[in-house]
């Protein structure tokens, strides 16, 4: 019995010790690990945390409709199926008609606000 216990550790000790040189001989032969890529990137810029305050406080109260007798602009819908016409009018000159916002109380979009929404834009303009 003690040499069947004996045999029976012998295969498993060259089992484990060929596993362990299978590992150490892939490792050697393939170049540094990459990290996988994610299938889907991670959306880094949101409507309701970073879109929706910029329209809030640059398009109200001509573009929400309480006040606002122009096209709606208060929700993720509204501003996500406009969101080409908005990009286009706030890159406009401010001494061309349609730049916006028309309100001269409203200071034009900063390039960081602009750079914002082309992102949130291009990546998917997650809610």
């Amino acid at each position: 019995m003690k040499f069947i216990k004996f045999s029976l550790f012998i295969v498993c000790a060259m089992f484990l010790q060929f596993c362990t040189s299978s590992k150490k001989m892939a490792s050697k032969e393939t170049p540094a690990a990459v990290p996988p890529t994610p299938s889907k990137a991670v959306a880094s810029v949101y409507y309701q945390r970073d879109i929706m305050p910029i329209m809030q406080a640059s398009c109200a109260p001509c573009h929400f409709p309480e006040k606002g007798k122009k096209l709606p602009l208060d929700t993720y819908s509204a501003v996500r199926q406009y969101i080409d016409a908005i990009l286009y009018r706030v890159q406009l000159s401010p001494s061309e008609s349609k730049f916006m916002p028309l309100d001269s109380k409203k200071p034009p979009f900063t390039t960081e606000q602009i750079n914002l929404l082309k992102q949130w834009k291009k990546e998917g303009m997650t809610q």
